[in-house]
């Protein structure tokens, strides 16, 4: 029996062993809800009020008849293989969800794709962390902390070399041989 979470009446109302003393159905937690309302007048007042609570809370079961449960369970059955339902109650053929799912699908990976070609590569430190790298003609870099360099996939020799930098870094730039 936990009492440490007790706060109000309506955290009694929830716990299974108050419940199991207030239907004198286990005698470990009739003694032990008993003990704690001993302990402090407050501790009873929050029962007398949960009890209240209980007794007002009176919920009255409906049976369902069985040809009910019957019926329902087999509209769910014949269901469950069929398509959702448009708007006008119509079954919108199984066909059309995987169309469109295949769409979805395809244009998330061409969105990947793109996203793969035109982004540049980089190179990026975190607070605190400095790093040393070699872009792809040689040139070495170390950046300072929290700093980002980005750079073209494709250099050739006679081209310009583009980098775009964030924060701070240190080149050694490698000299390309005159043509």
């Amino acid at each position: 029996m936990d009492t440490n979470f007790i706060r109000q009446p309506e955290d009694l109302v929830v716990d299974e062993s108050f419940l199991a003393w207030y239907r004198q159905t286990n005698a470990d937690a009739v003694k032990g809800w008993q003990e704690w309302m001993d302990q402090d007048p407050s501790n009873r007042v929050m029962v007398e009020e949960a009890v209240f609570l209980l007794n007002n809370l009176a919920f009255q079961e409906v049976s369902v008849p069985d040809q009910q449960v019957s019926e329902a369970e087999n509209r769910l059955m014949s269901r469950i293989g069929e398509a959702p339902v448009g708007k006008k109650g119509a079954a919108v053929p199984m066909r059309r969800w995987m169309a469109v799912a295949a769409s979805v699908v395809l244009l998330v990976l061409a969105g990947l794709g793109l996203r793969k070609l035109y982004t540049r590569p980089s190179i990026a430190t975190q607070y605190g962390e400095i790093s040393r790298s070699v872009l792809p003609d040689g040139t070495e870099i170390t950046l300072n902390a929290h700093s980002r360099i980005e750079y073209g996939k494709q250099w050739s020799s006679g081209k310009d070399r583009e980098v775009w930098l964030t924060g701070e870094a240190f080149f050694h730039v490698k000299k390309t041989p005159e043509i």
